[in-house]
């Protein structure tokens, strides 16, 4: 937990990959989020948010839809 905190300050974000799932994986659901989310390390996830929405992108124009209105 100590090495999460020293990090928070140099980096946007770690990823947490238990070893043995069925061993780590309760580990880090039970102890570890709970308490970087106590220590406001950790945000929920946002429901619906993509990537491309957090980075305020536009969608993409559609490169088909222009050759279907030619050729109706």
């Amino acid at each position: 937990m100590s090495l999460l905190t020293r990090l928070a300050d140099a980096v946007d974000g770690v990823r947490l990959h238990p070893a043995v799932l069925a061993v780590d994986l309760p580990v880090l659901a039970g102890r570890v989020l709970p308490e970087l989310t106590a220590a406001g390390l950790r945000r929920a996830p946002r429901p619906a948010a993509t990537l491309r929405a957090t980075l305020g992108l536009p969608r993409p124009v559609n490169r088909f839809a222009a050759a279907a209105a030619v050729n109706v």
